[in-house]
């Protein structure tokens, strides 16, 4: 495979604070959660004793927290019983964001990501190929910024790029987990020949991000040993992609915008969404 012009996110994971500190600071936490909660209305006695006694509340405390606070609406509980799977790690979705990017979803958030906009049987079809990804406004620079697994690492070229920076609303991705079939070793436009009609391009954020999610949940790495083409296309027709080593995440640019074939490079697809 040639060799590209990189970019990889590199996070310092803060020194922890010693345990006796450590527990100070959560033992102030915990006094200003009681008080807050009484000024809300909750009788704060009963509330810890039924977390106590009962390993279900528990559970379920757990998960609402988890969550940030959010609720699964019907078909984001529909989409987690079809494509989440332990080991695979097919859904990722608003908890995830939470625990991995400690996002804050804002009202905005929330809508756009309420109904799931696949059918069952779109999401049938590709439970075993494809992750369904709650992704949120975060560009590529904010998920080097709050991402603290040291997996990710190398060059800066890309952070002042403006692929690099750009964002759009929260929305669910069905993202392919492996290169298009057959589209290694071909040049773009006859990779881009090989998508079905409900298929797309999606861009380099989109898969870092699916990349990102997929390794923290499962440690299984998406496009491991290969690069794939994006959507993204910089000035003087460098064409965006992604990829694994075993050094991290790579993010490339080919400076004859994809027009040769390469053994180690395929193209990205996810199914487009059939209701909006």
């Amino acid at each position: 495979m040639k060799q590209y012009r990189r970019c990889a996110m590199v996070n310092s994971i803060a020194n922890p604070l010693p345990s006796d500190v450590q527990f100070e600071k959560q033992l102030g936490k915990l006094a200003a959660f009681v008080r807050v909660m009484r000024q809300a209305g909750l009788h704060v006695d009963d509330a810890l004793q039924m977390a106590i006694d009962d390993p279900k509340m528990r559970e379920r405390l757990i998960r609402f927290w988890n969550a940030g606070g959010y609720e699964l609406t019907e078909s984001q509980r529909y989409a987690v019983e079809v494509m989440d799977n332990p080991s695979t790690g097919g859904f990722i979705g608003i908890k995830e964001a939470v625990r991995f990017f400690g996002v804050t979803p804002t009202e905005a958030d929330f809508d756009a990501l309420a109904e799931v906009p696949f059918t069952g049987a779109e999401l049938y079809a590709a439970k075993s190929t494809h992750i369904l990804v709650a992704v949120f406004p975060l560009s590529i620079t904010d998920l080097i910024r709050v991402t603290k697994d040291p997996m990710f690492f190398g060059e800066n070229w890309c952070y002042e790029r403006m692929f690099a920076n750009s964002v759009d609303g929260a929305g669910w991705h069905l993202i392919r987990k492996t290169p298009v079939e057959n589209s290694m070793d071909k040049k773009l436009g006859d990779q881009m020949a090989l998508l079905s009609g409900n298929e797309y391009v999606p861009s380099a954020r989109v898969i870092v991000y699916a990349m990102i999610c997929h390794y923290l949940k499962v440690r299984e790495k998406l496009f491991s040993g290969v690069h794939v083409r994006c959507r993204d296309i910089e000035p003087m027709r460098r064409q965006i992609s992604v990829g694994y080593s075993p050094r991290g995440i790579h993010i490339a640019h080919e400076d004859d915008g994809g027009d040769h074939p390469d053994d180690g490079m395929g193209l990205a697809s996810a199914i487009r969404p059939s209701r909006e």
